[in-house]
């Protein structure tokens, strides 16, 4: 039996049978299914998905994901039809795109949708600190990247990381003296962690055009040289003798196995800031041992000032913010489902997370207040219930209660 080639278009969310050409809505040029499709009665049991309140962009995001994990399928209207034995993996597949299609909620965004949104506000802070549209746009694509728990493509380590660097930059955008210096760092951290997920996650940004005979430099604008180009082996000989002679001896390797995720992006920031060139294997940074000494100052600076940059609080400014958090608590929790109340109790419960204890607390008081503060900044990101998040606030606020 002939095979039908599939073509689709992952702006549009939908398939077509037959021979390939532009999508009739968006006029991009469709693209080429690497799976045949699932003939119906093909396989004995099958399972439906009902896309009909999905998004344009969410069903393109499916079909991408489906392709790319292999999981052959076919549309019947606006139904996903899969085969039953790979249904775990498709409804794992689902969740891990991030957002509840089903319910149609507006607040829920795809996660590519989410990144475009949380990319562009930050490069737009990065260049202007003070941009009050961009600090609004950034707010609500933050909401967003905070209901997300895990995204197809990303592991989870870097995905919370994301969320920490967001939070922060969050704090500074809402601090009541002004912190551009901050914000812009921030927004250029952020920006730097996202460029590396375009590509990656789907619906965000596009693969870089990679050559098979270029190597790629974990960089990205730092360029890489290529020894022994074809063609020039008589002129490059010496050249050649010379690099196998002392390549290896050339390169220092430290192993940041420990350090966040956020910490090794800075950086990778730092060192293309310094024109340094360089590439990860792993979570192991290789540079050349010419640059030893500015490498391990910049490793240095990095430790010292954590992955956001963020000084330490003095004892004062930190039981003022106590008081403020105090405040904001007592005011959700009289008004859970407030956004602009949710909002100030997220800023201040995450300026506190990298704070030393204070004098006068003691390292057990202190760390319940971080775990409580972060736990409902937590569920007000998850747009948990109104009782799970008058609870949270109620218990904060009690905490904070003998300290202010």
């Amino acid at each position: 039996m002939a095979t039908t080639t599939i073509w689709y278009c992952s702006t549009c969310g939908y398939e077509v049978a037959g021979r390939g050409g532009k999508c009739h809505n968006c006029k991009e040029p469709l693209v080429q299914s690497p799976l045949e499709q699932l003939a119906e009665g093909e396989v004995e049991d099958e399972v439906g998905y009902n896309l009909d309140e999905w998004e344009d962009v969410a069903r393109g995001e499916l079909i991408e994901a489906l392709n790319a994990s292999g999981f052959r399928h076919r549309f019947e209207g606006d139904e996903l039809v899969v085969a039953a034995e790979d249904e775990d993996d498709v409804d794992h597949l689902i969740a891990n795109l991030g957002a509840d299609h089903e319910h149609g909620d507006p607040t829920d965004m795809v996660p590519g949708e989410v990144l475009t949104r949380l990319a562009d506000a930050a490069r737009r802070l990065e260049l202007d600190p003070t941009d009050m549209i961009a600090d609004g746009d950034l707010a609500e694509a933050a909401a967003g990247v905070f209901a997300i728990d895990v995204v197809w493509g990303v592991d989870d380590e870097t995905w919370a990381a994301i969320g920490r660097v967001t939070r922060r930059l969050l704090g500074a955008l809402g601090a009541d003296e002004a912190l551009e210096e901050e914000i812009s760092e921030s927004a250029t951290l952020l920006s730097r962690m996202l460029r590396d997920l375009e590509g990656v996650v789907p619906g965000f940004g596009e693969p870089p055009d990679q050559p098979a005979d270029t190597a790629a430099t974990a960089g990205g604008d730092v360029d890489a040289e290529v020894v022994g180009d074809a063609g020039s082996a008589d002129d490059d000989e010496e050249g050649d003798d010379e690099e196998q002679a002392s390549g290896q001896e050339d390169e220092m390797v430290y192993e940041l196995e420990d350090w966040r995720p956020e910490e090794r992006a800075h950086i990778s920031l730092m060192l293309e800031r310094g024109q340094i060139a360089y590439h990860w294997e792993g979570s192991d940074l290789v540079v050349g041992a010419a640059h030893d000494e500015a490498v391990e100052a910049i490793l240095a600076e990095v430790s010292r000032t954590g992955s956001d940059g963020t000084a330490e609080a003095d004892d004062e400014t930190r039981y003022l913010l106590l008081s403020d958090l105090f405040g904001a608590a007592d005011r959700l929790a009289g008004d859970p489902e407030h956004e602009q109340k949710q909002e100030d109790v997220v800023m201040l419960a995450t300026m506190i997370q990298s704070w030393a204890t204070p004098f006068a607390v003691s390292d057990d008081e202190w760390w319940k207040i971080r775990l409580r503060a972060s736990d409902l900044a937590e569920s007000i990101g998850q747009h948990a219930s109104r009782a799970v998040v008058e609870d949270g606030a109620v218990n904060l606020r009690d905490l904070l209660r003998k300290f202010v």
